[in-house]
């Protein structure tokens, strides 16, 4: 794999630079009615999505060990019941369920592998690795835990930090329809219980997300050309904006990712740069790894790369649809109140 970066022990057990705080966590599962469960888990890496998915599962009622090398997250999950552990090792003694939730498959390998926690973790337990990854940067990880009597199954997210939040997530679950189903009440608590999905065996979930992620960068080229195209030609952007919504061409990303870049300016700093060429870089190696044609991805990774290098590691996962807006010199936007419906 091309341009793998080497991390230290200091990198951050994270899966986002922006704060979590419990103060923003809201509630949409009935927890009255779960099962009352004496299972334990672990988090590690309590960034947006991590920390709000263990806010979910102590509120739930799982006895629930978090980590981070950020003691303030830590320290704002005790404060609602979670117990704090000094390192990623002590975190996963004695637990039933390990979850990871951190930036890239290298900084996972190091914490499983050097910061201790494959060897930490009891005969039968259970690691679920809630990352955009790939499973090949992962062997040596699953080598050590199949050695060990561990279980692993890999259950990526979609649904952005407002879902983790919210509680709201879909799940792309890779692994045996026995630990499917264990695991199963586990993934309800911290997401949506009608996106829950069993997509295949180990490694199944990884691929799934990447796809999912990589069809949105391609939309955000996409869109950013076209409408660049259209601006430049003279059309309204709020015009052009509802023609495209009332005709085939429209998508998730249109009507959402578009809106929000549109009217709102919004380019989503929820998720950085950094992250979003970190998952392409991983879709075009697994594409490399099958050996499949893949010259669209490697176009919008080309341009995702030249964003994150125009704009910066942390600016919004939108933000190569500002290179379409800086080529034509002026930012695409309109009102809502401007926006002629086409019919």
């Amino acid at each position: 794999m091309n341009d793998t970066p080497t991390h230290s022990t200091t990198d951050s057990t994270t899966d986002s630079t922006t704060d979590f705080t419990t103060d923003n966590v809201t509630d949409l599962h009935s927890h009255e009615a779960a099962p009352a469960t004496t299972k334990s888990v672990a988090v590690l890496g309590l960034g947006n999505m991590g920390g709000a998915m263990a806010a979910h599962l102590i509120d739930s009622g799982f006895t629930t060990t978090v980590f981070d090398l950020d003691t303030e997250r830590v320290d704002a999950l005790v404060v609602i019941g979670g117990y704090a552990a000094t390192s990623a090792e002590e975190a996963v003694v004695g637990a039933d369920y390990v979850i990871t939730m951190l930036p890239t498959p290298w900084i996972t390998s190091e914490v499983m592998l050097d910061g201790g926690v494959a060897a930490a973790m009891k005969p039968g337990s259970m690691w679920i690795d809630t990352s955009t990854s790939i499973r090949s940067a992962l062997l040596e990880v699953e080598a050590v835990l199949d050695s060990r009597g561990v279980r692993y199954i890999e259950a990526p997210v979609t649904g952005m930090s407002h879902g983790a939040r919210n509680g709201t997530l879909e799940f792309f679950v890779g692994a045996s329809p026995e630990d499917f189903e264990e695991v199963l009440p586990l993934l309800q608590v911290m997401g949506n219980p009608e996106r829950i999905f069993h997509v295949g065996p180990r490694g199944s979930g990884y691929v799934v997300k990447l796809i999912i992620n990589q069809l949105w960068f391609n939309h955000t080229v996409a869109l950013g050309e076209m409408m660049a195209l259209g601006v430049k030609s003279g059309v309204d952007a709020g015009v052009l904006h509802s023609a495209i919504a009332g005709s085939p061409a429209t998508s998730f990303f249109h009507e959402h990712g578009l809106t929000r870049i549109l009217f709102d300016a919004d380019y989503d700093d929820t998720f950085a740069m950094a992250l979003a060429c970190k998952d392409s870089r991983l879709t075009v190696a697994l594409a490399d790894e099958l050996q499949c044609h893949s010259a669209l991805t490697r176009v919008v990774d080309a341009y995702f790369e030249e964003s994150r290098t125009t704009h910066g590691d942390q600016a919004g996962e939108m933000s190569p649809f500002k290179l379409f807006e800086e080529a034509i010199g002026a930012p695409i936007r309109s009102t809502r109140s401007n926006a002629t419906v086409v019919a």
